[in-house]
């Protein structure tokens, strides 16, 4: 299980990509992607610095780097 304090700085990041909708960053966290070879960036939270590779996937997408 990931922690709870992981899961915000996540949520945090993910909303900014979605212009603050919560609903759209909470969908997205839940679905498998691509840089994470289908895993979803939630289950990258329960892997050691999985926090950091979800925000630095997020600022990827936001510069628009392709995955």
């Amino acid at each position: 299980m990931f922690k709870e304090s992981d899961y915000l700085v996540a949520l945090q990041a993910a909303t900014r990509l979605f212009d603050g909708d919560e609903r759209k960053a909470v969908d997205w966290l839940a679905k498998p992607a691509r840089a994470f070879a289908g895993l979803t960036p939630l289950a990258m939270l329960e892997t050691e610095g999985g926090v950091d590779k979800v925000v630095t996937l997020v600022g990827q997408i936001e510069h628009g780097v392709i995955i």
